[in-house]
Order: C-alpha cells, then sequence, then structure tokens
C-alpha cells in the first residue's frame, strides 16, 4: 500500500486535477516497485501489489490512448497473473492496445500494417 501522505495526496490530485498518466503514474510505479520487492518473500502481499499496478497502468491507458506502452505493460502483468479475471481483462484491453501500437510500429517500418 501506498504510504499514507503519498495515498492521500494523489487522492486529493485526482479530486482537484481529474484522471490523468500522472497522477495514476506515480502510484503505479510505487506499486511495480512494492511487487518486485515482495514477489519472493511474500507472495500474498505482492498479489496485492500486482493488482494495483495493473489497475495503475489501466488507468493511466484509459487517461491516454493513444500511449501504447501502459496498456502493454498492462496486458503483460494479466499474463503474469494468470487468474481466470484477468485473461477476461486481456480480452477487453487487447483491442484497444493493438490499435494504439500500430502507429508505433507503422512510423518504426515505414510500412502500411493491416489494421
Amino acid at each position: 500500500m501506498l504510504p499514507v501522505p503519498l495515498r492521500d495526496s494523489m487522492g486529493e490530485r485526482r479530486a482537484h486535477h481529474g484522471e490523468n498518466a500522472e497522477t495514476n503514474g506515480i502510484p503505479g510505479r510505487v506499486y511495480k516497485d512494492k511487487f518486485a520487492e515482495s514477489e519472493l518473500e511474500n507472495p500474498t502481499i505482492a498479489s496485492v501489489y500486482l493488482d494495483r499496478v495493473i489497475e495503475a497502468y489501466i488507468r493511466i491507458f484509459e487517461c491516454e490512448p493513444a500511449d501504447d506502452s501502459p496498456g502493454v505493460n498492462a496486458i503483460n502483468l494479466l499474463i503474469l497473473k494468470g487468474a481466470l479475471d484477468a485473461l477476461l481483462e486481456i480480452e477487453h484491453l487487447a483491442p484497444a492496445v493493438s490499435f494504439a501500437v500500430v502507429p508505433r510500429l507503422q512510423s518504426r517500418d515505414g510500412e502500411t500494417l493491416p489494421q
């Protein structure tokens, strides 16, 4: 869990400024680090952090759907989670993430990819 001052601060920032990549990205980074730290030592705690970082990446992607990275990261972490609810979430996210990835791939290769 985020330290109380950070959690309160981010909640206040979201309430004042609304949802955006920054207000979701900071706690997402903290949760990702906490997940990595606790993964081997305490799998139960790690699974809580994993759920929170997945939620943060999904919220970031929803705020900026043209940026494919948070969506790709969310899908990778959902695969890592491996539960049925995670697979259902992947089915939901995959079309939007695929749509966001295409422009980056096109600009890299200079080719038109099938949509």
